[in-house]
Formats: C-alpha cells, sequence, structure tokens
C-alpha cells in the first residue's frame, strides 16, 4: 500500500445547470468528485494498483451530504438534474462514503477561496502544492 503525497488531479469548470441554493451546488460538485475518483479508481486498478472500498469522498457542507444519504423524493429537489443523483446510486452500492470536514480542515479550500497568509500556507502544503523559483 502506498500514500500518495498531494494533490493529484484538480478541476474547476463552470456549472452548465443553475443552483437555486449553495446546498445544491455543492451537492452538484459532490457528483462531480465521485465521477472523477471512480474514474482515478479505474485508471489505478488498471496499472495493477489495488484500491481500497469504498472511495471517501469528503465535503464540507452539511446539507449537501443530507440531500446525497436521503433516498426519499423531496419538493424541494425535484429540480435537480437527475444526472447529478449519481452520487446516491454509488452511495446505495457502497463504492463511495460522504465524510464531513470542516471547512479549517478542507485543504481544497486554498485552490477556491481567498484565504489568509496562515490557512494559503497550510492548505498549500497539505496539497503538496509548491512554489518554483527560476
Amino acid at each position: 500500500m502506498f500514500k500518495i503525497g498531494g494533490a493529484i488531479t484538480w478541476q474547476s469548470k463552470r456549472q452548465q445547470t443553475v443552483a437555486l441554493s449553495t446546498t445544491e451546488t455543492e451537492y452538484m460538485a459532490l457528483t462531480q468528485a465521485t465521477k472523477e475518483a471512480l474514474w482515478l479508481k479505474a485508471l489505478f486498478e488498471s496499472i495493477g494498483v489495488k484500491m481500497r472500498k469504498p472511495l471517501a469522498i469528503l465535503a464540507d457542507n452539511q446539507g449537501a451530504i443530507k440531500l446525497a444519504r436521503n433516498q426519499e423524493f423531496h419538493q424541494r429537489t425535484k429540480h435537480i438534474d437527475i444526472q447529478y443523483h449519481f452520487i446516491r446510486e454509488k452511495l446505495e452500492r457502497k463504492e463511495v462514503t460522504l465524510a464531513f470536514v470542516g471547512t479549517k480542515q478542507m485543504v481544497a479550500d486554498g485552490l477556491t477561496k481567498a484565504l489568509g497568509g496562515t490557512a494559503q500556507s497550510i492548505s498549500r502544503a497539505e496539497l503538496g502544492v509548491v512554489t518554483l523559483q527560476g
């Protein structure tokens, strides 16, 4: 077994669907993160690296986690495009798990938010991002 010491993939793209709340935005992002994680798992397994199951997807939005775990149909979520419910299927099949990570521990925020100097430095170090002198 080995441990990856830094970010191995990162992507930023404009959401194709308008979200009506932060929870919906985070829910849609959870689906994209799940798709990326499963693709990476398949890539690693194709070169002989066995991945543990299930994959852990970390999120800092409790509402999005609850929405992903809740299999019931709700009036407030009927407008969400069905493609974003992909994560529910993967949770049900136990291919992934969801875990809450508080904002202070969410190192990816350094790529998406304006952080103070110390928080930015911690995020950069945890992600394995370095500044090249040249």
